[in-house]
């Protein structure tokens, strides 16, 4: 299964911890089967989480909006008077 050799990549690659798979073509149902193939094929202490995202393109920009901020924002401090 290609999905399944290219998430193999990107575990020897980025170790991720969890891994989004969705868009508008792709069906969750397809996700055990991944999950299956993975198990197979790599050491189980390797694998990441799978995870369904019917909205891919939201996730990342909320995740880029996130450390954006995280990165503006790191050296400001609130201080109560």
């Amino acid at each position: 299964m290609l999905v399944s050799k290219i998430i193999c990549w990107i575990y020897g690659i980025l170790n991720p911890k969890y891994v989004a798979l969705g868009g508008p073509d792709f069906r969750k149902e397809c996700i055990g089967a991944i999950r299956d193939n993975l198990y197979a094929s790599l050491p189980h202490n390797m694998l990441a989480e799978i995870l369904h995202s019917p909205d891919i393109r939201h996730d990342y920009y909320e995740g880029m909006a996130f450390l954006t901020a995280g990165r503006i924002f790191d050296d400001v401090q609130f201080l109560k008077e």
